[in-house]
C-alpha cells in the first residue's frame, strides 16, 4: 500500500502478489516500487497507476528481499531457496544466480560501486559476490550467529552483519 505522509490517507494498492510482501523499495526518482514476496516473486510496479510493470520469476521459495543496483539497471533478490539472483530491470530476465549458501538467504545488497552483491544467510555467513562473473569473492563466517542482514559502509570498505544475537559484527572487505 502507498500512503500519503502528510494526510495519512491511503493513496494506492499494489495488487498482484498472492502471498505476504516481505519488502518494498522505491526506485531512484520514486516512479516505481519494487516488492519481494512470499509468493516466490519480486514485482516492479508503476507508482502512479499501481499497475504491475513486470515480475521477476525464478526462485522456488520465498523472496525475502529485492533491491535496485546503483545504476538502476539491475535487481538483486534474496530467497529462502538458498540463492540470490541478479535480474535485468528492463526485461525481467535472470542474469545469474549466486549459489553457495546452505540455508535461506535473508538479504542482498549491492556495493556502493555496484560491482559486488553482499548476501546474508541463516547458514551463519554473509557472502560477497562479483556481479559481473557471479563468482564468490569472500565469505564472512559469523558462526554461531544466523546472519539476518548485512550492509556495506558508505565507502564500501567495511561490512556490518546483524544476527539474532546481541552482537553485530564489523568486517573488513579486503
Amino acid at each position: 500500500k502507498l500512503w500519503n505522509v502528510e494526510t495519512g490517507e491511503l493513496v494506492r494498492y499494489f495488487e498482484g502478489h498472492t502471498d505476504y510482501v516481505a519488502s518494498a523499495v522505491f526506485s531512484k526518482y520514486g516512479e516505481q516500487v519494487l516488492t519481494a514476496s512470499f509468493d516466490t516473486t519480486a514485482t516492479l510496479w508503476n507508482v502512479e497507476t499501481g499497475a504491475s510493470i513486470r515480475s521477476f520469476e525464478g526462485h522456488t521459495d520465498v523472496v525475502a528481499a529485492a533491491v535496485f543496483s546503483k545504476d538502476w539497471q539491475q535487481v538483486a533478490t534474496a530467497s529462502y531457496d538458498n540463492t540470490a539472483k541478479l535480474w535485468n530491470v528492463e526485461t525481467g530476465e535472470s542474469i545469474r544466480s549466486f549459489e553457495g549458501h546452505t540455508d535461506l538467504v535473508a538479504s542482498a545488497v549491492f556495493s556502493t560501486d555496484g560491482e559486488q552483491v553482499l548476501t546474508a544467510s541463516y547458514d551463519n555467513t554473509a557472502k560477497l559476490w562479483n556481479v559481473e562473473t557471479g563468482e564468490l569473492v569472500r565469505s564472512f563466517e559469523a558462526d554461531p550467529d544466523t546472519v539476518a542482514t548485512a550492509l556495506f559502509s558508505r565507502d564500501g570498505e567495511l561490512v556490518l552483519t546483524a544476527s539474532y544475537t546481541t552482537t553485530p559484527k564489523l568486517w573488513n572487505v579486503d
